[in-house]
């Protein structure tokens, strides 16, 4: 595919941003593009899938916020993913999930070792 091309390029820079901070992998994670995660995830260049956009987006907030759960239980499964990290609305994304109501993401947070349902952002007092 395209992406496999583009990644396979010497010269390519798997971490460009545009004007918002956000990365392919925070395209990938927006558009819910399950394949394209998964090479983003394989590349060399990409050490930190905590990678966070201008307004403090990471790509496991991303895909919390527009309900891509398959993108979620990828993104938990890698083990590099801080889950207990604050998204750029100021919650965890097990927070974000339920006021979300988005039942299947909020099971597959909960399914992560190191979930820590305690934790508040400080949009959550």
């Amino acid at each position: 595919n395209v992406l496999s091309l583009l990644l396979a390029q010497p010269s390519i820079d798997a971490l460009a941003h545009c004007d918002n901070g956000h990365t392919p992998l925070h395209t990938a994670a927006v558009r819910g593009n399950l394949n394209a995660l998964r090479q983003l995830l394989q590349h060399p260049q990409v050490t930190d899938p905590n990678i966070t956009t201008r307004d403090n987006w990471t790509p496991l907030g991303l895909a919390v916020r527009f309900g891509r759960d398959g993108i979620v239980r990828e993104l938990v499964k890698d083990g590099r993913v801080d889950i207990n990290g604050i998204a750029g609305a100021g919650h965890t994304a097990l927070v974000l999930a339920a006021k979300m109501m988005w039942l299947d993401a909020v099971e597959e947070l909960l399914q992560a070792e190191d979930v820590d349902v305690h934790k508040q952002g400080a949009e959550d007092g």
